[in-house]
């Protein structure tokens, strides 16, 4: 893959700016590419953050965020919050 081709591969969503990607790109034997979906926006005015959460009792500062476990009821409260019809997503 060429460096334009890389560069369009990436287009605005690196961590890196042009020269860095470049200097990777020449000095490093391999380079990957890992893309990351965001898949938490519930649309415009719907967004909940974490006061939000704090304040249902979904979240707490003191507890690392990757310990939190939510229960079924939990996460769909969390939904209904975004405005997701919870009736259609499945839950397991």
């Amino acid at each position: 893959m060429t460096f334009d081709e890389l560069l369009r591969r990436i287009g605005n969503k690196s961590v890196y700016d042009q020269q860095e990607l470049k200097t990777k790109y020449d000095n490093d034997k391999n380079v990957v590419i890992i893309e990351m979906l965001y898949y938490g926006y519930f649309g415009e005015g719907h967004n909940v953050n974490m006061d939000w959460l704090d304040n249902n009792g979904l979240w707490s500062s003191s507890t690392y965020p990757a310990l939190i476990q939510l229960s079924p009821d939990q996460f769909k409260q969390i939904l209904r919050e975004g405005n997701i019809d919870v009736d259609n997503v499945i839950i397991d």
